[in-house]
């Protein structure tokens, strides 16, 4: 309303699934689409998988993260597009995603969400039957509390974080 001289399209979980919305199924061919338009506002769901590779049409990628989604993955959804345009971005100093205990130790995050470790061991474990039980549950269940552990890590310096990849990737 405040632009009307402006085209913009929302991308996200929903209008992609819209059949009366301008962005349902564009992900298969987004660079064709957007290039109609003058903002585009995207959730996460621009986070992997696509590559916008539209040049000198967007001068810059704004970016506001809540914490909802690790540093890393922030970063991926600031990069999509592929032109050399200003970026800018804000996130809150901690991020808002924890698992099990929000712990950082893969022990103490067992220990305080046993019943969530087995869920996952039990999903991960069907998708291999070749290994016996035993290996399965180890090697999954160390996986999964590695992986909890870091993202909680993450969470407790989200914006220090995200500041020192970036620093890190040569921006």
């Amino acid at each position: 309303k405040k632009y009307p001289e402006l085209h913009i399209l929302r991308i996200d979980s929903e209008s992609i699934q819209d059949p009366e919305h301008p962005a349902y199924r564009c992900l298969g061919n987004l660079n064709q689409i957007i290039k109609n338009y003058d903002v585009i506002i995207c959730s996460p769901s621009l986070q992997t998988g696509v590559s916008i590779d539209l040049k000198n049409h967007f001068d810059k990628v704004v970016a506001f993260s809540m914490g909802n989604i690790t540093p890393q993955s922030f970063l991926q959804s600031m990069w999509r597009l592929r032109d050399p345009v200003e970026r800018h971005f804000y996130c809150k100093p901690t991020g808002n995603t924890y698992i099990g205990n929000s712990s950082c130790s893969c022990k103490s995050v067992l220990e305080s969400n046993q019943k969530t470790a087995k869920y996952a061991i039990a999903q991960l474990g069907s998708l291999d039957t070749q290994l016996r039980m035993d290996d399965v549950n180890s090697i999954y269940l160390e996986t999964w509390a590695k992986i909890a552990a870091r993202i909680n890590a993450s969470s407790r310096c989200y914006s220090d974080l995200l500041n020192h990849l970036i620093v890190q990737q040569g921006h």
